[in-house]
């Protein structure tokens, strides 16, 4: 595991750049640049924020939002480490992952609710009642159609 120093991050107080912004492009860059390779592990939060002087929340947040770009991998029990299939193209530009290292995800289960904004869940209501709502005979009612008073 890599302490601050020997990933060679700086930090500058005086900048204008936010503390976070500035970490999480020092560590883009140690991606880029192959100082940090595809499974290298990372320093814990708590030890990266003490080294450099930082918030544990600032290296937290720095942390998942590279492993949502896709640069690092957090797993439980054993740190935080580059993610594999991660290459630079050698110009410092930006990083892509190898050709075939796209994770597949799980076919989406079925639906137990549908949470959709706006649309009335018609099954739901008690028909014995829809005469007195909708003014109409509850064999009438169309699902598809919204209740009107």
């Amino acid at each position: 595991m890599a302490r601050a120093t020997e990933l060679l991050i700086t930090i500058d107080r005086a900048g204008g750049t936010a503390l976070r912004a500035q970490l999480e492009g020092e560590l883009r860059d140690a991606i880029r640049t192959a100082r940090l390779s595809p499974g290298d592990r990372l320093p814990s939060s708590r030890m990266l924020a003490t080294d450099l002087g930082l918030s544990r929340g600032v290296v937290q947040e720095c942390y998942e939002q590279l492993r949502a770009e896709g640069y690092l991998v957090t797993r439980t029990g054993s740190g935080t480490v580059v993610a594999d299939g991660v290459t630079s193209d050698g110009a410092g530009g930006p990083v892509r992952p190898r050709r075939g290292s796209t994770p597949r995800l799980p076919a989406p289960a079925s639906l137990i609710a549908d949470f959709e904004s706006g649309v009335p869940d018609l099954g739901s209501v008690p028909r014995a009642d829809v005469p007195q709502v909708g003014g109409g005979v509850p064999g009438d009612l169309d699902d598809d159609r919204r209740l009107s008073p």
